[in-house]
């Protein structure tokens, strides 16, 4: 047994030495349906009685989990990382730092009933035909796929060369899955340094827009974490587009809440939010580039500066990709 033990390992280092990172990524997701055993949700938040739970894992990257949707971590962990999987879908995700930490790629795969596998470096509309168990919407650069049997929605937004996450999922599949999206090694996060005052003023324009446009009432909680999540990320970076991009997308997903749980006209809210989106854009943008004009140039240490931004030429580039 011992000998078995250690040429397995062995075998498994050389393995590792002769494929890319992503391979070794996919070779884990196949082994992962029968080997990963099912890790119990926290016992310290109960979970909420809704038809879906919200994890979402966007920017530097910000973690809210399953079972504490307001409360925000800021996860530091560089490489390839589980961030969910159960017996209905794996996605994993590849962590690069510079300055920042940011999600560069990922690997999103459906088991059953014919496996697919889709990833930012292939292909990222996973599964077609009649016989597959995703419906996958798409808008702009941005992919929203829906299980066609379980209360599953994953959706990828891109900004930039980055990709924020969103995951809805039922109960049941909350306590039948793991991954960082259930069991987490992050700190908790607040304003972990003082902003440059016009940091948080550009933050309040785009969240307050995404807010006034939402189509329901949107939860304070979330507002605070979008702007936590918005203030960190643009003070770290000073790119005014990827900071709010998250926060918008987060206020406009809690307008939709009741619609995804009650299951009807689900990729209607979703194509939905991403008009709402460049109506929050540009509402925005004027305030926005005036209040930067008017406080003169604002860089940090590595002399990148808060710059106007241009949703109209963003939006030329998102087609020009797609």
């Amino acid at each position: 047994m011992v000998r078995q033990s250690v040429l397995f390992i062995i075998g498994l280092l050389v393995t590792i030495n002769r494929f890319t990172q992503a391979k070794v990524v996919a070779d884990l997701a196949v082994l992962d349906q029968g080997e990963i055993k099912p890790i119990e949700p926290r016992t310290d938040a109960p979970l909420p009685a809704d038809r879906y739970l919200t994890c979402s894992y966007v920017g530097d990257p910000h973690l809210l989990p399953f079972s504490q949707p307001y409360s925000q971590y800021w996860c530091k962990n560089e490489g390839w990382e589980l961030l969910l999987s159960n017996q209905y879908v794996s996605l994993y995700v590849l962590v690069h730092s510079s300055s920042t930490y940011q999600i560069h790629d990922y690997m999103l795969i459906f088991p059953e009933p014919t496996a697919c596998t889709t990833g930012s470096s292939s292909n990222p509309l996973p599964c077609q035909g009649s016989g597959s168990p995703i419906t996958s919407l798409q808008n702009g650069n941005s992919y929203t796929h829906f299980h066609r049997t379980q209360d599953l929605i994953i959706k990828i937004d891109p900004s930039g060369s980055y990709y924020n996450i969103y995951i809805w999922q039922s109960p049941k599949l909350v306590a039948e899955s793991c991954g960082v999206c259930i069991k987490w090694n992050c700190e908790r996060e607040g304003l972990w340094m003082t902003p440059n005052p016009v940091v948080p003023k550009l933050c309040d324009l785009y969240i307050n827009a995404a807010r006034e446009r939402a189509a329901a009432a949107v939860d304070k909680r979330v507002i605070d974490v979008a702007r936590t999540q918005c203030i960190n990320d643009m003070q770290s970076t000073f790119d005014v587009h990827q900071a709010v991009q998250p926060a918008i997308a987060l206020v406009l997903q809690d307008g939709i809440k009741e619609l995804i749980n009650g299951g009807k006209d689900q990729q209607s809210a979703f194509e939905k939010i991403e008009s709402v989106k460049e109506e929050v854009f540009k509402a925005a943008e004027a305030t926005s580039n005036e209040l930067l004009a008017n406080s003169g140039s604002i860089c940090n240490d590595s002399k990148k500066c808060l710059v106007a931004f241009n949703s109209d030429a963003t939006a030329k580039l998102a087609v020009k990709k797609k």
